[in-house]
């Protein structure tokens, strides 16, 4: 048995200029689906406190205490080291176990012995999970190697009795999120799960909440004054934000749940978040394994007549904003206060975020797209900054995708919260800060539903759209009616598929709806109607095989598919070989559907390198006008039209200028694109 390296690591290197004391925060990976914090991920919801009326506090509690004014602390500054490992046989012919492990860990200017209290706690959680936590003669659901002789055991269990093909890979996995900083108190919490065959895996959810000014663990009893007031109020709010969370029903609470309300009450079952002190109730605890993990929140208007004024929210100080800006140069690192490299060795791009003014709560988080779901979810915290003061700045060491963000930084000012996915324009390389806000509006998938009701003018009352399809001999012909009006009708063979959308392209609060049939081999093609006048959506941009960019069609080559909102064109692309690429595109206030000219066509998936057969020229990122020389080999990674962009095996990036012939074929300096190269991967 041997385990294979580790899988896309990060290195984060978090440095403070005051003094150059170097804190190092290694391997933080983006394939980590553990490590996600704000905006939230589980599906599960928080109750909604606001709506429901706050028990009054008992007699013996005092009046509540006046929300404190804010004042110097402690800022902490995290790191967070994480382990991926996946086990093999000795033969790689089985996985065994995928392992991922993160342990955070805290700096905090001027207060080495507060972050260092809290950092010998945060290792032996790390250590009890990844090695185990002892209990009786008995291991916790913890311990790699305990998780890896049992996945062999059991292996070798189904090997012998001639099923080693059902055998299923274990797995053990925990992730951290920064979930509270404010005032004196830091709460993170671990999402552990884990896998040991059998119909389901297992998931649990424990928090940790510290005293920076001390680095010393909270206890629920450390909060209030008298504890046992404070658990009977709590335990009777709970019940009313049961009672009045509308959200609950659908959990299929236990008969008799009341009773087991007070036994959330215990270390490592809560933590603070912006909207208060939240109860967990993990798998099996109040309800079956199916309602997952369920959230109780008890809010700081309700916490202000019971607990320490000390861990009660301060104003925030945040008065400020917070920018971007990129530059190609790995120098650039040099001169932030922070730094945090998210694995490419310190070669990657410097996307500089400078604040101007205080931030709070500033974090950057590892993003992934869902395409089932067209969102983005957010999959790790790789840094995380309490707060930076004016001209303090974090240097985001990344390799940018121009189509699809994989990051994201979060913050706090005097306007709110904000969420930006970084992205890059692959026309001109400038750096692009989506706002997160936009992903909230999400197109509609409607395809395989004969008849669905929405609002798609605006009239505030639901439009009937139906999909019919008949037998017309040999092939089905699918007809596309709104109200009764057809607006398509297109023909498909049997079994193909066709891709129906309702959305938003021009943000006018109007829908569109978008089809792209599929006739074959997956060559699609999209129309779309305006949702208001039911009138064709015209199309324009396309400049694809020497066609006119400014040319308007009624149709495009290709489907749509979203990335968090974004609607793009796929299609192949035919140019030094067969490729599937994708293109952004723009609703305008004219009704006219552009294609982005601010991205390029980018290649998903391509991953053949060509050979250079004779002397190629080429343009250079970096050294301008240059030549490839035979044996060279080169990625493609997208096209503007003309020019192919590439990067080679030794890391060079630039592009090809090539003129279309006119009969499907390319040139370049006048000769045929294929004398250039020993094989170029056309398919058909």
């Amino acid at each position: 048995m041997r385990s294979r390296a580790m899988r896309s690591n990060y290195n984060c290197m978090s440095m403070k200029k005051k003094g150059l004391s170097l804190l190092l925060c290694a391997a933080l990976s983006l394939s980590l689906a553990a490590c996600s914090t704000k905006p939230e991920t589980p599906a599960q919801p928080t109750a909604e406190p606001t709506a429901i009326p706050v028990t009054a506090a008992p007699e013996t509690t005092a009046a509540p205490t006046e929300t404190p004014a804010a004042e110097n602390r402690n800022v902490p500054v995290i790191s967070v080291w994480c382990e991926n490992e996946d086990f093999y046989t000795a033969d790689n012919a089985a996985l065994l176990l995928v392992y991922a492990c993160a342990e955070p860990s805290v700096s905090m200017n001027g207060n080495d012995a507060a972050a260092a209290a809290i950092n010998e706690a945060l290792h032996k959680q790390y250590t009890d999970f990844a090695v185990g936590a002892e209990s009786g003669s008995e291991y916790s659901i913890s311990g790699k190697e305990n998780y890896l002789a049992a996945a062999k055991e059991e292996l070798a269990r189904q090997t012998e009795n001639g099923d080693a093909s059902g055998f299923s890979s274990y797995s053990l996995m925990r992730q951290m999120n920064v979930r509270y900083n404010a005032r004196y108190l830091l709460s993170i919490t671990y999402d552990d799960t884990s896998y040991l065959g059998g119909a389901h895996g297992y998931t649990g959810r424990c928090g940790h909440t510290f005293d920076i000014r001390t680095g010393r663990e909270l206890t629920l009893a450390d909060l209030t004054d008298n504890y046992d007031a404070f658990l009977s109020a709590a335990v009777d709010q709970l019940k009313d934000i049961i009672s009045y969370g509308a959200e609950y029903a659908a959990y299929g609470l236990n008969d008799g749940y009341e009773d087991q309300l007070a036994g959330l009450f215990r270390d490592g079952n809560w933590y603070f978040n912006d909207e208060g002190l939240v109860l967990m109730a993990n798998p099996y605890e109040l309800a079956g394994y199916a309602a997952g993990l369920i959230e109780f929140t008890l809010p700081y208007a309700w916490l202000a007549y019971q607990i320490k004024a000390d861990y009660l929210p301060a104003e925030s100080e945040a008065d400020g904003t917070l920018t971007g800006e990129l530059s190609e140069s790995a120098d650039a690192a040099g001169n932030a206060t922070y730094v945090c490299d998210t694995g490419t060795g310190g070669l990657g791009a410097c996307v500089t975020f400078t604040a101007s003014g205080t931030v709070e709560d500033v974090e950057l988080n590892a993003v992934t797209y869902l395409e089932y779901s067209n969102t983005y979810r957010t999959d790790g915290t790789l840094w995380y900054a309490g707060c930076l003061a004016d001209g303090e700045s974090v240097c985001v060491q990344t390799w940018i995708p121009d189509v699809m963000p994989n990051l994201a930084i979060s913050w706090r000012d005097a306007d709110g919260e904000h969420v930006k996915y970084i992205s890059q324009s692959g026309m001109d390389g400038s750096l692009i800060l989506m706002d997160g806000e936009q992903y909230a509006e999400r197109p509609l998938n409607i395809s395989g539903k004969s008849v669905y009701h929405y609002d798609i003018n605006g009239d505030y009352a639901a439009e009937e759209i139906t999909v019919t399809a008949k037998d017309a001999g040999g092939i089905n012909e699918y007809t596309i009616a709104v109200n009764g009006t057809v607006l398509d009708r297109t023909y498909m063979p049997v079994g193909d598929r066709y891709d129906l959308w309702i959305c938003d392209l021009d943000g006018d609060g109007i829908c569109e709806l978008l089809f792209a049939a599929d006739p074959g081999s997956d060559d699609y093609r999209t129309c779309g109607w305006h949702g208001d006048t039911l009138e064709p959506i015209q199309f324009t941009g396309d400049a694809r095989y020497g066609a006119d960019p400014n040319g308007i069609t009624g149709s495009l080559d290709g489907r749509v598919v979203f990335s968090g909102g974004i609607p793009m064109l796929e299609a192949w692309y035919y140019q030094l070989g067969t490729y599937c690429a994708v293109i952004g595109m723009n609703g305008t206030s004219d009704g006219v559907v552009t294609l982005d000219p601010s991205f390029k066509w980018n290649y998903r998936g391509s991953c053949y390198y060509l050979t250079v057969a004779k002397i190629l020229p080429v343009y250079l990122d970096e050294g301008g006008t240059a030549v490839l020389t035979p044996g060279e080999k080169l990625l493609l990674t997208g096209t503007d039209g003309q020019n192919t962009f590439f990067r080679t095996d030794d890391g060079r990036t630039g592009s090809i200028r090539l003129e279309y012939d006119g009969e499907g074929g390319w040139t370049i300096n006048g000769e045929s694109e294929e004398n250039f190269f020993e094989m170029l991967p056309y398919v058909g």
